[in-house]
């Protein structure tokens, strides 16, 4: 195992954040308008499980053991490193900066990408990097120093430059850079940096009693292809990553992830004004062509949001084996008012949809065949629609509580001020 390399003491300083709460949408905000009636789902064991599944950091006691990660300038934690990568890494010594320092009797483990002591030439000026520039070459540098080190770091090597992919870097202040921060995809688990995305919950209700109660939820069965992470695991049949592209007037818009990846995954399209969801159909032969029929299929309603600090494990694939996930999900639900509807899958990274009834899907929980954090997106579902309650569930208020871990990035507390849309 190589060791690390520390650079020498610089004079700039960069503050620790300080602990922050969970985002904004607390747990009695998002079930206060949902009822806990007893339902006629048979008596289960706990499925805390699907908590501990898409926490592994938390449980593991990582956390107090991590290197947090800065950029100079920027007042802000960006990510987390364990303690084996660290030591394992080996570090360039003019863009990283990693030193431990004691405050107040605690100790903090601090690895900064550096800029001051940089200087890039443009038009034959020099200048100090930006925050976006000095990390798109520190990054550059670390993957191809460590490019034996990490399965992932090695077939990024060998990955033609266009179909390599990144993923943003979600701040606080939004504002700090022109240019949006952005990260490898083999990094950002290995530097543990914020992961926000998008779960789309698609499902169909009948009427009991003149009530109306959840008949089937669409699943998504993802490949079995190991290439895939997760393969064979269960998953909403939309969801995915925010892209630095997903904005409105310069501010996240989860609305504009979730309508890109409803598209791309399923075939759906979401009119933005009215939040209104639709498929296309093959209608009847129209001379020698087929009509493309537009068919209503229900209304998106922003309803909820969960928070995790995942350390991926073996489920994951190799690639991703061991990486850190702290992540944040907007969660959306979609009710079926077209009894015709059936989406379908347009991606190879997804094996098939299947309809499953709520017995099923509690089944399917249990029995850990769960994407971690898509379990997490489904228990919430659960909850909030009185599927699972109080009467059957003997760990209930602790499931609701900890949907919404607290993690530690000034993005989240945020979120109101600087994300955009429904």
């Amino acid at each position: 195992m190589a060791s690390a390399k520390f650079a020498h003491p610089t004079p700039f300083l960069v503050t620790a954040s300080p602990r922050l709460e969970p985002p904004p949408l607390s747990c009695k905000h998002i079930y206060q308008h949902h009822t806990s009636a007893h339902t006629s789902i048979p008596a289960m064991s706990s499925l805390y499980g699907v908590i501990e599944r898409a926490n592994k950091a938390s449980l593991l006691d990582e956390y107090a053991h991590l290197w947090k990660l800065f950029i100079e300038g920027i007042d802000e934690v960006v990510g987390y490193v364990r303690e084996e990568d660290c030591m394992k890494i080996q570090w360039d010594v003019k863009w990283f900066h990693c030193e431990t320092v004691n405050k107040k009797g605690d100790e903090v483990r601090r690895i900064t990408i550096v800029r001051s002591n940089n200087y890039l030439a443009a038009d034959g000026i020099s200048h100090i990097p930006s925050p976006a520039e000095a990390c798109k070459i520190a990054f550059q540098k670390l993957l191809a120093a460590n490019a034996d080190k990490f399965p992932a770091f090695s077939l990024w090597k060998v990955t033609e430059e266009a179909d390599q992919e990144y993923c943003p870097i979600h701040l606080a202040d939004p504002g700090v850079n022109v240019l949006p921060l952005r990260i490898p995809l083999p990094l950002r688990g290995v530097l543990g940096v914020l992961t926000v995305g998008v779960h789309l919950n698609v499902y169909r209700v009948k009427e009991e009693d003149g009530k109306e109660t959840i008949d089937q939820i669409w699943v998504s069965h993802r490949s079995k292809d190991p290439n895939y992470s997760y393969p064979g695991m269960l998953d909403q049949i939309v969801a995915g990553g925010a892209d630095t592209n997903d904005t409105i007037d310069g501010q996240l818009a989860p609305c504009k992830t979730l309508a890109r990846e409803a598209r791309e995954e399923a075939g759906l399209t979401i009119d933005h004004l009215t939040r209104q969801v639709f498929f296309e159909e093959m209608g009847d032969e129209d001379g020698d062509n087929k009509k493309t029929m537009r068919i209503h299929v229900g209304t998106v309603e922003r309803a909820s949001s969960i928070t995790f600090f995942d350390l991926k494990d073996e489920s994951a694939g190799d690639l991703y084996n061991k990486h850190l996930e702290p992540g944040l999900r907007f969660v959306y639900d979609l009710k079926i008012t077209n009894p015709s509807f059936r989406p379908k899958k347009m991606e190879s990274a997804i094996e098939r949809f299947e309809p499953m009834g709520v017995p099923q899907v509690t089944e399917s929980l249990s029995s850990n065949r769960w994407k971690p954090n898509c379990g997490l997106v489904m228990l919430d579902f659960m909850v909030r629609h009185g599927l699972v309650t109080k009467h059957d569930e003997t760990r209930f208020e602790r499931i609701k509580k900890d949907l919404r871990r607290p993690l530690c990035f000034a993005f989240l507390t945020e979120l109101h001020r600087i994300t955009k849309g429904w």
